[in-house]
């Protein structure tokens, strides 16, 4: 079965969408167009992509038709009378943008998109489970050091957690 907009993953009673992972270094051209992988395009499923401003880095949000569900639900657990919330689900479903993408991969970015995310020349895709992020990939590879950095200061930790021992606690 592949790896399809249909297909979902129970994970502690919750519904997710097949999984984005991996890097792509990638361009954009002089006319705002990108091509998305062809592993992405595959998990998409469909001949479209939905992106969004992220709230939280200055990065490009990507992924299926449930992106907005997504990210609705991550504001969720906010009073249903909280103005911010309202405000986060306005911008969310109004920020939410489907683009078509052609048999190649190309789509193009809206302007706002690529200068909110600062995109111009060498640009990387990364995948980041539910979802996959558009940026440039000076800002992906300062992203990765720094992520390198953490799990060196971590290490036992990190180590200390990936025994079978722990490992066969845990609950699939």
């Amino acid at each position: 079965m592949s790896a399809g907009e249909g297909q979902v993953v129970e994970r502690q009673g919750t519904r997710r969408a097949a999984r984005f992972s991996g890097r792509f270094d990638g361009k954009l051209d002089s006319k705002g167009r990108i091509v998305v992988p062809a592993d992405f395009r595959q998990i998409l499923g469909a001949p479209q992509i939905h992106v969004f401003q992220s709230l939280t880095e200055p990065v490009i949000q990507c992924g299926p038709a449930s992106l907005m569900d997504d990210l609705l639900e991550a504001v969720a657990g906010q009073d249903v009378y909280d103005e911010d919330r309202w405000a986060l689900e306005d911008e969310i479903t109004g920020g939410v943008q489907p683009l078509p993408i052609d048999d190649t991969g190309r789509t193009s970015l809206p302007k706002d998109f690529r200068e909110f995310a600062k995109l111009e020349g060498p640009i990387a895709f990364a995948g980041r489970g539910w979802h996959f992020i558009l940026a440039t990939k000076a800002y992906l590879d300062d992203r990765r050091a720094r992520a390198r950095e953490a799990a060196d200061r971590n290490r036992d930790t990190l180590r200390a957690r990936m025994l079978p021992s722990v490992q066969a606690g845990r609950k699939p």
